[in-house]
């Protein structure tokens, strides 16, 4: 049996100190009107230029500085919102309060990817594939009037599809605008002969999987990320869904209902445990935040209950996984001492261990296991685990309460402690 180590830890990094920066909300918040601005920039910049009032030489230098500070300017975001979203590294640490990012939107906006093009899609003046190139200055002029009126852009689609019938860039947003303005099928239709053209255009997986996440083809909505991720588009492609929430939305709509409704329920009360404060060793916890602890507590006992509920009728791996980690934020959320509950952490091991037997190579199985491990002070065990979660992609939903970084971190933590332990516990 591990050994707990009198110092707790998890591999949830301390949102104060992400990289030894403070994470402040406000400069988060400062961080994406930057980012708005220099998205609707480049959208006047290309209006500009299809319009005569600037030129090309100076089109072409301001949209190089544009599209360099919107993408540094978004993984400062990505950063923030990772810092925001892990829980604290430590049971002992003072003020464990973290702020919940991330809210669930449809991925309907157009900036976010019209920025993906821009940061090297495809360069200017050049066409990825077909029967000639829509003139990029053109097709800015319509996307931009896709931005403000879908229906009105598609005359100016359909004028560029027949000088170029087979351009991936304007099918792919002249079908979004036919979406967009109603007509589905139609759209859908010319998303799907952008693949026939071109199967390796990333931009139109992102479009087709928001079109099957808000019809309810959650399956479909997954293989089109799933082909988008094969693809190693670039970071920014990749934070616009991610920030947008739709892998995170996919994810949730493909939980079985029974599982989803206790999921929404956890993931509440997982997101009060992170809020909680903790009085450090000089301070006495207030009346009102003992009572926040014990509404938190009775909550995620209620929400592990359910998953008890949906674990006996059958094998639900997510179902496991989340029950994993809720008794983890339940162990955080209860335990006054710093060496932890070890029938509660028992059991989250437990969950964990049946995870991953049933899914012996799922990265978020690992993921979990690993951090009830550390936990636990067996950073033997959890080393192995992070090594097999690093091989694939963890799951979107858990997002918000762990992460690869924050696990490599608490190991680290841990080696260097001391807390290192072997286990004849059979795994």
């Amino acid at each position: 049996m591990a050994t707990i180590p009198t110092s707790r830890m998890t591999a949830m990094a301390d949102p104060r100190s992400r990289r030894g920066r403070a994470i402040d909300p406000d400069r988060l918040g400062h961080l994406e009107e930057e980012k708005s601005f220099l998205l609707r920039s480049l959208d006047d910049l290309d209006r500009e230029l299809a319009a005569g009032d600037v030129d090309r030489v100076d089109y072409d230098e301001l949209h190089e500085g544009y599209v360099a500070r919107a993408a540094a300017v978004m993984h400062q975001i990505k950063d923030a919102k990772a810092g925001l979203g892990e829980l604290a590294a430590q049971r002992t640490g003072t003020g464990r309060r973290v702020a919940w990012v991330g809210a669930v939107v449809v991925f309907a906006t157009v900036a976010g990817i019209l920025l993906a093009r821009a940061s090297g899609f495809r360069g200017t003046g050049t066409s990825l594939t077909g029967t000639g190139a829509a003139p990029d200055e053109q097709l800015a002029q319509c996307e931009g009037q896709l931005a403000k009126d879908p229906k009105a852009s598609l005359a100016c689609f359909d004028k560029l599809l027949k000088a170029a019938p087979d351009d991936v860039e304007t099918l792919t947003y002249g079908g979004w605008a036919k979406v967009q303005a109603g007509d589905v099928k139609a759209g859908l239709a010319d998303l799907d002969r952008v693949i026939a053209i071109d199967p390796k255009y990333p931009n139109v997986y992102v479009f087709k999987a928001s079109l099957h996440k808000t019809v309810g083809d959650f399956t479909a909505a997954q293989a089109d990320l799933d082909r988008l991720y094969s693809l190693n588009p670039a970071a920014i492609v990749l934070d616009e869904v991610q920030s947008k929430g739709l892998d995170k939305a996919v994810a949730e709509g493909l939980l079985s209902p029974a599982t989803g409704q206790c999921w929404t329920s956890a993931e509440a009360a997982m997101t009060d445990s992170i809020n909680l404060n903790t009085p450090d060793a000089s301070t006495v916890e207030s009346d009102a935040d003992k009572q926040k602890r014990a509404q938190t507590a009775s909550k995620l006992t209620e929400a592990m209950q359910c998953l008890d509920k949906v674990v006996a009728a059958g094998p639900d791996i997510t179902a496991l996984e989340i029950r994993g980690l809720g008794l983890l934020a339940l162990d955080f959320t209860i335990g006054s001492n710093p060496n932890g509950d070890d029938a509660i952490l028992n059991r989250a091991r437990q969950s964990a261990d049946a995870a991953v037997t049933a899914a012996p190579s799922d990265p978020t199985a690992h993921l979990i296991r690993g951090t009830v491990a550390v936990v636990r002070g067996d950073t033997g065990f959890a080393t192995r685990d992070l090594q097999i979660a690093k091989s694939g992609r963890v799951s979107p939903l858990f997002r918000a309460f762990l992460s690869l970084d924050g696990l490599s971190k608490a190991i680290d933590d841990g080696t260097a402690a001391g807390t290192t332990t072997t286990t004849t516990t059979t795994r």
